[in-house]
């Protein structure tokens, strides 16, 4: 039990708290308990997650509902029972150590949780998904989970692109690396005769299967397993697609565009049917974590997950064409190549000189300027380079001006960058520097215990190249050690947010302002011609240009008239879609995922090494 004085200073740090909070929320405190009760001082800011509500506050009784507002570090639990509010408060405040930091949380009553609604929850299931629970007994699971040895019959060609999880395939091989088939080769292994019953439950159930199932892909998932968000190839497969969930449950994540998210909760032995719009238009994907939260009407349920394995089934479309109503999501439709990774020979071919020519040249010319721009460090990277212990050690690759070193971190700080000019910034601010390329670090192996990387892989233009940037980051840290990764998002709005990138003024900064310039082909005979981005506005496109326009400012120390002699440099950028940093890193052996977010216009991963 606290004591009197530390009870004193608990009382008034809660009601520092409570000041904000009633300014951000107009929720009403009282001293009186209720089932209600608002975490302070954490929240998805300080980077607090359900997961460890649940696993902190479940023991005192059920709770109905958990309230975390994007952006704020406080949040809100609501319990059945006014008894369990009062059994926790008394136990955890001011003692339970799970805010920034580790430090100790506050807690207070509220008379009703805040009328939040989170932009991208829906209620309703997307059209044309089904979920039918109990399709097969126990007894016939274990039949289908007994097919497959999987310490003989794994497929390696599978494996050497998904080397987080055990896949086989039958009628046709799935290529993780195109999201496609081929056609033209069929495999031996035909889709065993023992899933017919599956087809014979839908028969009995009346429901249509218009087109032969002959492609089957079983996945094998251990818990804290996911899969990126997605959305099954066009004109690959026919629909609907059927996906059979065996040894566990699993919660799925469904998203259309920002504002419409759905968490489904798909059963063990049950069958999910993808059909017309959920499955041509909406993705799915499964968050890597090991349990997973649903919300009944007794309260939140949690589970942890189990080693789950999942047989997908999928009907091969022998055109090779689709002609359906979704036209954003459809391959075979869009006509306008929005993406230039889908000309792979031609990236293939050219990416190195592309680099050269609209990345390490652009950044030599204007080092200095961008180094005038580039002081605030990011708050969630500047909490992780806090975090490494004292004596520990911190690679910053592509380090830029070296914003994130401080002299007063008790760390080495090793900084390395492709730009001489921008090193030489690094260097001259007394910090350890070396220039190369962060497709090659000049490092030893198990050397950092951390690494950041900042705004760097997104200039890389083509996916070998960005998971072998990925690579080299894992091969230089220890085992356990933390890698941070930031690249620039495609959507540069969410939950109606816009990015700082969209909001911000450059008519305001003497140096440097970006040009805005309309749409038009860019390129020469050695790379592939890319869009010019408009600045300031959504990205239209994955891979393009962007202008950065040198204002009245000094190249190589002489004075420039811009109205005469205007300077125009343009950086080469792929933009990353919701998922798809997540996909490079599954793709690196000797890593996981221990989070991933959004910050302000970048997707962003925290890996950790385990090998």
């Amino acid at each position: 039990e606290l004591s009197k004085c530390k009870k004193k200073k608990l009382e008034r740090k809660i009601i520092r708290c409570q000041h904000l909070i009633e300014r951000e929320t107009n929720v009403l405190f009282c001293t009186d308990p209720t089932q209600n009760i608002v975490i302070c001082n954490a929240g998805l800011v300080s980077g607090l997650t359900q997961e460890c509500l649940i696993e902190n506050f479940a023991k005192y009784g059920n709770i109905s509902k958990i309230l975390m507002i994007p952006g704020q570090s406080f949040c809100f639990i609501q319990f059945l029972e006014m008894e369990s509010a009062i059994w926790a408060m008394n136990e955890i405040n001011g003692v339970l150590p799970i805010g920034q930091n580790n430090g100790v949380i506050y807690l207070s009553y509220v008379t009703s949780l805040p009328d939040y609604k989170v932009d991208d929850e829906c209620n309703m299931r997307p059209p044309g998904l089904t979920v039918i629970k109990d399709i097969i007994t126990e007894q016939e699971e274990n039949i289908l989970l007994n097919l497959i040895d999987w310490d003989k019959n794994c497929d390696n060609t599978a494996q050497s692109s998904m080397k987080h999880r055990k896949v086989k395939h039958f009628g046709y091989e799935f290529y993780y690396d195109t999201n496609n088939v081929d056609r033209n080769k069929p495999l031996d292994d035909k889709i065993p005769k023992e899933c017919d019953m599956i087809w014979n439950r839908l028969n009995d159930l009346k429901i249509n299967i218009p087109y032969k199932v002959d492609q089957l892909t079983v996945n094998m998932y251990k818990p804290g397993q996911g899969i990126p968000p997605h959305v099954d190839t066009h004109s690959a497969f026919e629909s609907p697609i059927y996906s059979l969930s065996l040894g566990s449950d699993v919660v799925m994540e469904f998203r259309n565009g920002e504002n419409k998210h759905c968490s489904i909760h798909l059963p063990q032995r049950s069958l999910l049917i993808m059909d017309q719009e959920s499955r041509y238009e909406w993705s799915h994907g499964i968050t890597p974590r090991s349990m997973d939260i649903i919300e009944t009407t007794n309260g939140l349920n949690v589970f942890k997950r189990l080693v789950r394995t999942s047989f997908t089934f999928r009907s091969i479309r022998r055109n090779g064409y689709c002609d359906c109503s979704y036209k954003n999501m459809c391959d075979t439709q869009n006509n306008i190549v929005k993406n230039i990774s889908d000309d792979q020979t031609a990236l293939e071919n050219s990416a190195e000189n592309l680099e050269a020519i609209h990345v390490h040249k652009v950044y030599e010319q204007i080092a200095s300027h961008f180094s005038d721009t580039r002081h605030k460090p990011w708050p969630n990277v500047e909490k992780f380079v806090q975090n490494i212990p004292p004596g520990g050690i911190l690679i910053d690759v592509g380090c830029g001006n070296g914003k994130y070193f401080k002299n007063e971190l008790n760390i080495a700080q090793i900084g390395c960058d492709r730009s001489e000019n921008l090193a030489s910034v690094c260097y001259s601010r007394g910090f350890e520097i070396c220039t190369c390329n962060c497709l090659s670090l000049p490092f030893r192996d198990n050397i950092a215990d951390a690494v950041i990387s900042i705004a760097v892989i997104h200039h890389l233009a083509n996916e070998k190249r960005r998971i072998q940037a990925i690579e080299h980051i894992v091969r230089i840290l220890k085992r356990n050690g933390l890698a941070l990764i930031y690249v620039w998002a495609k959507n540069q709005t969410r939950q109606d947010k816009k990015s700082n990138y969209l909001k911000k003024n450059y008519d305001s900064i003497n140096l440097i302002q970006e040009l805005k310039i309309e749409e038009e082909k860019f390129g020469n005979n050695s790379i592939p011609k890319l869009p010019i981005h408009e600045n300031r506005t959504e990205f239209k496109y994955q891979d393009m240009l962007v202008p950065w326009k040198l204002k009245e400012s000094k190249i190589n120390n002489e004075k420039l008239d811009t109205q005469v002699n205007p300077q125009i440099f343009l950086r080469y950028y792929h933009v990353f879609q919701e998922g798809e940093l997540e996909q490079l890193c599954f793709k690196v052996e000797g890593v996981e995922i221990e989070k991933s977010f959004y910050d302000q216009g970048n997707w962003c991963v925290i890996l950790k090494k385990i090998i």
